[in-house]
């Protein structure tokens, strides 16, 4: 070992050390991540924390394995069907045991015991009927994350009823952290992907608030007005394209949309639009998150002078290729046969854009947004499919993940690409996932025999003969999720179980560590994994993880 390896190591250790160490101010609450936060209503708990992915009183092991049992605490198998939503980890008072609320398909809520994984209590609407093909595989009924403000636990489900007269069923559902229901929703037009936000007493899925308290439309659904030209809410205009975020500008809570879209909690009135039209800088010159683009959930962080920095991504859904002439980009049409000449001896190329804006009160205390770029970034690469973008705030960087398995870091200052474009940071396994995770191996069929798993419910409708398409298309979307810690690590965990520590550099990033959780059973899981205190819990298919740091 060199001398600078061990004094990398050592500076990490004395880091984890003053990070767990260090108290906070007096009179202020414990941060996002500490072992000592407890949600409430002005500070709750949902979709990647406070919405930003940072998590400043976090640090988890940064090494693990549940086959050694190196730094496991526990493991439990969800006493229900798989599932793909990411825990909630919620600590009712500060020092006390955690709950970890994960969800079950159809539409089943539990709660485990952070301290032990044991199951506390579980839940049944007994509404939904469990999804099947590839949408099962991809996410379920219920996909989104939970929230809490610290007295009860607030979800959605959306899916198919069970006695099947109805599709496109939303259920809304509050539970006090003892699992007695407070209330229950059915609704629909509620997307599989569209994780609600709690702000306040508002329970905001899409264009509708419900109240927290008992579940009844509080305001909407939003009407749109939309100027010729203009981002919409969703990008595409679809409910599940992305998920609302909460941003605290002193002591006004403001909700925004995945469009730019910024509105009251309290009454869905519009404050600003803060995503005005922007064309990319020297390259693709197209409008941002117009017809051509589909917005993600944008990531929001306040800052000290009371502000917030918001960020926005795009996936440019139109290819473009090389041209023959220098630094020209041709739009391929939407019918063209890529795999046909001429189209086949260019080179594709597919573009995120980001955005970052600045959102602060003027002295009116009116909501204003100003671009901290001129234009926005647009990072390139040389493939053809969508980038369904992934982005976090890594102090003053940006991490831009991709569902290829790649990443990019931008500058937040000035949106500079920082090292190359695209680098890859794990495989995409695309031609190899039909060989690996094949229906007849040992394991799958003990895990059908447990799980109850038809080929149908796997595969759809055809079963077994679907599976080569089905298991491709897994493979080619290994969609990444990530996080934050104190250390200002950025944790990326992709779908086939690898998790990732990476040290964003001003060249690209490090890799710190590389862990993987092996599955009991070969599949997906989209879950994020969630850090608390010194501990990270990772949900898979069918089980949830307990990792413990020293």
């Amino acid at each position: 070992m060199t001398a600078d390896c061990r004094y990398g190591e050592a500076a990490v250790l004395l880091a984890v050390v003053l990070c767990a160490a260090a108290p906070t101010r007096a009179g202020e609450p414990p941060p996002f991540g500490h072992k000592d936060f407890v949600p409430a209503p002005e500070r709750p708990l949902g979709y990647r924390g406070d919405g930003s992915g940072v998590y400043p009183g976090a640090t988890p092991p940064l090494n693990f394995d549940e086959q050694t049992k190196k730094n496991l605490r526990w493991v439990t198998k969800i006493p229900k069907v798989w599932s793909h939503s990411p825990p909630l980890v919620v600590a009712e008072r500060a020092g006390g045991p955690p709950r970890v609320i994960v969800e079950a398909e159809p539409d089943t809520t539990l709660c485990l015991d952070g301290e032990t994984g044991k199951v506390l209590w579980q839940d049944s609407l007994g509404v939904l009927t469990t999804p099947t093909g590839a949408w099962a595989l991809h996410s379920g009924n219920g996909y989104s994350t939970a929230s809490s403000d610290g007295s009860a636990v607030y979800r959605l489900f959306s899916g198919v009823a069970a006695d099947g007269r109805r599709k496109g069923v939303s259920l809304l559902v509050s539970y006090d952290l003892d699992g007695k229901r407070r209330w229950l929703v059915r609704t629909s037009g509620h997307g599989k992907l569209t994780t609600p936000l709690l702000v306040g007493d508002r329970y905001i899925v899409g264009p509708i608030a419900y109240d927290a308290a008992n579940g009844k439309v509080a305001w909407g659904p939003i009407k749109y007005d939309l100027d010729t030209g203009e981002p919409k809410p969703w990008g595409n205009g679809h409910n599940d394209d992305g998920s609302l975020v909460r941003v605290r500008l002193k002591d006004r809570d403001v909700a925004v949309y995945p469009g730019g879209w910024c509105v009251d909690p309290r009454t869905g009135s519009l404050l600003v639009k803060a995503l005005p039209m922007q064309r990319a800088a020297g390259r693709t010159h197209h409008p941002m998150g117009v017809a051509v683009g589909t917005f993600g959930t944008p990531v929001a962080r306040a800052e000290a002078d009371g502000s917030a920095t918001v960020l926005f991504s795009c996936d440019d859904t139109k290819g473009m290729v090389y041209g023959e002439e220098k630094n020209r980009f041709d739009v391929v049409p939407p019918d063209t046969d890529v795999a046909r000449p001429p189209w086949t001896d260019k080179r594709f190329r597919w573009s995120v854009r980001v955005l970052a804006c600045r959102l602060s009160l003027d002295a009116e205390g009116a909501v204003r947004s100003r671009p901290l770029w001129s234009q926005p970034a647009t990072v390139l690469m040389e493939t053809s499919g969508g980038m369904w973008p992934h982005l976090a705030l890594c102090g003053q960087r940006i991490a831009v993940s991709n569902v290829k398995g790649q990443l990019a870091v931008l500058d937040l200052k000035t949106g500079r690409l920082l090292g190359k474009d695209f680098q890859p940071v794990y495989a995409c396994e695309y031609k190899t996932a039909v060989s690996k995770y094949r229906w007849d191996t040992p394991e799958l069929i003990a895990a059908r025999e447990e799980y109850g798993l038809t080929e149908e419910i796997a595969f759809g409708k055809g079963g077994g003969r679907n599976m080569e398409q089905s298991l491709a298309r897994m493979a080619r979307t290994v969609y990444a999720r990530t996080f934050v810690d104190s250390r200002d690590y950025l944790w990326l965990a992709h779908r086939w179980g690898e998790i990732y520590v990476l040290e964003l550099t001003d060249t690209g990033f490090r890799q710190v560590a590389h862990n993987k959780v092996n599955h009991p059973i070969c599949w997906c899981s989209h879950a994020a994994p969630v850090p608390h205190g010194n501990r990270l819990y990772y949900r898979t298919w069918g089980h949830v993880y307990c990792f413990e740091g020293s």
